[in-house]
């Protein structure tokens, strides 16, 4: 009779856990939806040696340059696209004859890191 009084009580336990997970599981969804930013757990101590680099949406970002950038295109020459890459941002420029060519700029300053041009070969 003593086994099944422990059984009895680890089942019994075991059931009290699974219940409370999925009473937490619930109260973690229902925050969640309410509140996208929510979370359970911190995964970083933010000290001050350790801060993380957000972007805060009041401050902005700094468009400001110190100069003006200038890219030169040929004639018939367009930018075609530009995206980002951490700190770089790559411009593609093509004309009619499809000769393209990429700009890869420094995003702090806008100097030109470094330039690709594509030839045909005929």
């Amino acid at each position: 009779m003593q086994r099944n009084k422990a059984l009895v009580s680890i089942v019994l336990l075991l059931g009290f856990v699974i219940i409370g997970g999925i009473a937490l599981l619930g109260y973690g969804l229902f925050e969640k939806a309410n509140n996208p930013d929510f979370k359970f757990f911190k995964t970083v101590i933010e000290t001050p040696n350790n801060k993380i680099k957000t972007h805060d949406k009041n401050s902005g970002f700094n468009t400001s340059f110190s100069k003006n950038i200038s890219i030169l295109l040929a004639k018939e020459e367009w930018v075609h696209e530009i995206m980002t890459s951490k700190n770089k941002i790559i411009v593609h420029i093509t004309n009619k004859s499809k000769n393209d060519r990429l700009l890869i700029l420094d995003a702090d300053n806008g100097s030109v890191i470094s330039k690709i041009n594509f030839k045909r070969s005929k």
